[in-house]
C-alpha cells in the first residue's frame, strides 16, 4: 500500500512569487548562524584530545599564538586576540563553570546561543575579579 507524500495545493493555497521570495529569505537569515555555528563546532572538536588549535565536547582549548591570516575555521576572527574556548552540550543537564580568583587580569567570558547572540557574559566589567560560579 503506497502512501502519498506529496498533496495538491489548491490555488488559494499558494504563495505569491513575492511571497517565496520573503519566505526564502527569512528562512535564510534565521537558519544560517546556526549552519555556520555547528560547522564550525564540528571542525573545532573533531578531535579525540585537546592539541593547540582543536578539542572536543567538553573539552577547553587555549589557543596560545595569533590564528594565521588563512585559517579559517572561525569566522572572522579577530587577528590580535588569543583565545581560551569549548563547546558545551547542556542538552542532557547543566554545567558549572567556574572561574578562579582573576587577581588583576583582565578577562571576558561571552556565552553565546545557537545564533550567536551573547546571553551572558562574565568578566572583569561584569562580574569582577573574584571567584565566581
Amino acid at each position: 500500500m503506497a502512501s502519498r507524500l506529496l498533496h495538491p495545493v489548491a490555488a488559494s493555497d499558494r504563495l505569491s512569487p513575492e511571497q517565496a521570495v520573503s519566505a526564502a529569505t527569512e528562512a535564510y537569515i534565521y537558519g544560517y548562524p546556526l549552519v555556520i555555528l555547528d560547522m564550525t563546532r564540528r571542525q573545532l572538536t573533531n578531535v579525540a584530545t585537546a592539541g593547540s588549535t582543536r578539542a572536543p565536547m567538553g573539552q577547553f582549548r587555549r589557543v596560545r599564538s595569533y590564528l594565521a591570516v588563512d585559517d579559517h575555521s572561525v569566522p572572522a576572527p579577530n587577528a590580535d586576540t588569543l583565545y581560551t574556548d569549548a563547546w558545551l552540550d547542556v542538552s542532557k543537564e547543566p554545567m558549572v563553570l567556574t572561574i578562579p580568583d582573576m587577581d588583576d587580569r583582565y578577562f571576558m567570558l561571552p556565552m553565546l546561543s545557537g545564533w550567536t547572540d551573547v546571553f551572558q557574559a562574565p568578566g572583569t566589567r561584569t562580574s569582577g575579579q573574584r571567584m565566581q560560579n
